[in-house]
């Protein structure tokens, strides 16, 4: 009877096995952290505006803005422009910060 030494095989197939599973949550850790953290490199503000329509005013169009979350906007960095659909942007310029 031929006598094999396999008492080194099951140690190095577990070192392996733990170096892989290391190395994919190192990677997908490293993929949650770069990935939405979002690219910043463009230098713009991102905000969320919120639009209501004002119902207590009758016959006049009046639209309640607000800023409902994201960087500050500063005075002179934004515009604003409202006409109908369909029609070109006609863009005024901002005086005040919105935040």
């Amino acid at each position: 009877m031929i006598k094999t030494n396999e008492d080194a095989v099951s140690p190095v197939i577990g070192v392996i096995l733990m170096v892989a599973v290391t190395l994919i949550l190192a990677t997908v850790i490293a993929a949650f952290i770069f990935g939405f953290s979002g690219d910043r490199s463009n230098g713009r503000p991102t905000t969320a505006i919120k639009v209501e329509n004002v119902p207590e005013t009758i016959g006049v169009i009046d639209l309640k803005i607000q800023h409902s979350g994201g960087d500050r906007l500063a005075s002179g960095d934004w515009r604003i422009s409202i006409v109908p659909a369909g029609e070109s942007p006609v863009f005024r310029g901002s005086r005040t910060d919105f935040g």
